[in-house]
């Protein structure tokens, strides 16, 4: 598996390598002109905020739309390694797909965080920590019943809980894609069907997601909304791996890879 992601980076580490030197010549453009702006610190620091929110949700639109194309291509056109590495079972290629995937968004993140940190902890170290500080902060906390380092592990719920339920929805994609690939190959409405199984098995994994909600439903959003995060990526690991197995059984027993 190894061997098949490393094929993986080879194929995307141009993409990946223009794409981060984008978004250091954009950040730096933004900084230079929030930094000249005649407003507030409050306001620069917003104005970033803004930039770095918007960065998080642009990547991962890109990220989905990547994967699966270039999943969906190698099934129409089985390029890759699906032709040039095989004997490998479809484990291992899905496997290798999901893995690379994972740690794309891991460096991303890595570096983004990197990225924000040099931004506010270098240029507004200052107004941050009197943001901190201030009154208006601290009653922000107060309402929510929770300390600013009671915080960062919610933060860091949300974050994971978004990252997987993408990963989730890729699987989902691929498993659809699957499917439209091997089993509805042959049909003449195959695609049309692939997409309504889609749309179902989306529809499912959301019913699992609102019995959740339901459960937790008394639950304060801040001081326990963490154990609904929590079990949601929990439901959301075990559809993805549903939907994983679903896919690289397909590719194992009903198509020639």
């Amino acid at each position: 598996m190894l061997k098949l992601m490393k094929y993986e980076f080879i194929r995307k580490w141009r993409i990946l390598l223009i794409f981060l030197s984008i978004v250091l010549v954009i950040n730096a453009n933004v900084l230079y002109r929030v930094l000249k702006w005649q407003n507030s610190s409050m306001e620069q620091m917003a104005a970033l905020g803004v930039f770095f929110g918007g960065l998080v949700s642009v990547f991962f639109i890109l990220f989905i739309i990547n994967v699966t194309h270039m999943y969906s291509r190698d099934l129409n056109n089985k390029s890759g390694y699906m032709i040039f590495l095989t004997p490998n079972s479809g484990y291992k290629i899905l496997g290798a797909k999901v893995l690379t995937g994972i740690l794309e968004g891991f460096i991303f993140l890595g570096l983004f965080s990197l990225l924000m940190a040099g931004n506010y902890l270098g240029f507004f170290s200052q107004p941050l920590s009197d943001m901190i500080n201030s009154e208006p902060f601290n009653k922000f906390f107060g309402q929510i019943n929770m300390s600013v380092g009671e915080f960062l592990p919610y933060l860091i719920s949300v974050l994971v809980t978004t990252f997987v339920s993408i990963v989730t929805l890729v699987l989902t994609i691929f498993a659809a894609e699957t499917i439209r690939k091997s089993i509805l190959a042959e049909r003449r409405y195959g695609a049309l069907i692939s997409t309504i199984i889609f749309i179902l098995l989306i529809w499912v994994n959301g019913k699992i997601t609102s019995l959740v909600v339901n459960i937790v439903n008394q639950a304060d959003i801040f001081t326990n909304g963490i154990h609904y995060l929590n079990l949601t990526t929990i439901l959301q690991i075990i559809f993805g791996a549903a939907m994983f197995a679903l896919s690289a059984y397909l590719l194992d027993k009903k198509m020639d890879i």
